[in-house]
């Protein structure tokens, strides 16, 4: 009685397709704005997003 392997972990190049998203999004030219949006709003204690910003 022979046992197949248990195939674990992500698939065969997930890991590079995550890099390629992470740094396509970096490079992107509203991020700057958009990280001082998130930074703004979670120092803001009266906006109603305040702790999902903060999170």
């Amino acid at each position: 009685m022979s046992k197949t392997p248990v195939k674990r972990g992500s698939p065969a190049g997930m890991r590079a397709r995550q890099l390629e998203l992470k740094q396509t999004l970096l490079d992107h030219p509203d991020v700057p704005a958009a990280i001082e949006t998130v930074v703004r709003t979670a120092l803001d204690d009266t906006h109603m997003n305040q702790t999902v910003a903060q999170k």
